[in-house]
């Protein structure tokens, strides 16, 4: 059975400030993004992308991952971080996702595309670069704003490419806001807390991250 969100007084209060000042910086920044056209959207996924994408950066990102969780060589991360980054920007900048994304005037039908929300993302220490960037193109996307919930093993590689993301956004004209990150040390209960708060979870990970996003109350879709 779905849990509930808990009441302010029924968790840490701390990280219940926590969380609460994330949502509200995150429907802030999409409020100022949600009259945005579709090629200002795709300004905004293209920039994240190539903030990770950039020779040096996916290289830094790379030995930064290596060197905080020892998962993995840091020449196989370089290609993660580009070759995944590129593959999902190519695919992302062929949908439409903003107004109408569909008119069919044989049946009398427009569909409009509207953002889901604030999404929480848990991201594995196995790509902490990789993942974080990708699932924040995905949510830009719609138009939606991400916190993600990283790994405490991969925390400092996602920090770092958090504010590369950041300083991306800002460069085009965009709110930083519109991609945050749970502050150190995350711990079970934020991430949970986070879950619990946003419109949309999406997980990476474990079998138990999985589970804990669907037993968040929360609409979540979880691979591992």
């Amino acid at each position: 059975m779905a849990q509930s969100a808990p009441a302010a007084d029924s968790a840490n209060p701390q990280e219940f400030a926590v969380t609460q000042q994330l949502m509200q910086n995150a429907r802030v920044a999409m409020r100022e993004i949600a009259s945005d056209d579709q090629a200002r959207i795709d300004e905004l996924v293209t920039a994240v992308a190539w903030s990770l994408y950039k020779p040096e950066n996916a290289r830094r990102m790379a030995e930064l991952a290596v060197e905080d969780t020892g998962i993995g060589n840091v020449d196989d991360k370089i290609i993660k971080n580009q070759r995944k980054t590129f593959g999902a920007l190519r695919d992302l900048l062929r949908a439409k996702t903003v107004g109408i994304i569909e008119d069919d005037p044989d049946r009398g039908l427009v569909r409009y595309a509207k953002p889901v929300g604030v999404v929480a993302a848990v991201t594995p220490s196995t790509n902490p670069a990789a993942t974080p960037v990708n699932k924040a193109m995905m949510a830009l996307k719609g138009a939606n704003a991400i916190i993600i919930a990283p790994s405490p093993a991969g925390w400092n590689t996602t920090n770092a490419t958090v504010e590369l993301m950041r300083g991306a956004l800002e460069r085009v004209g965009a709110p930083a806001n519109l991609v945050q990150l749970l502050p150190a040390p995350v711990s079970r209960s934020m991430t949970q807390l986070l879950m619990q708060q946003a419109d949309l979870v999406v997980t990476t990970g474990s079998q138990n991250n999985v589970r804990s996003a669907y037993s968040s109350g929360t609409p979540a879709i979880g691979v591992g």
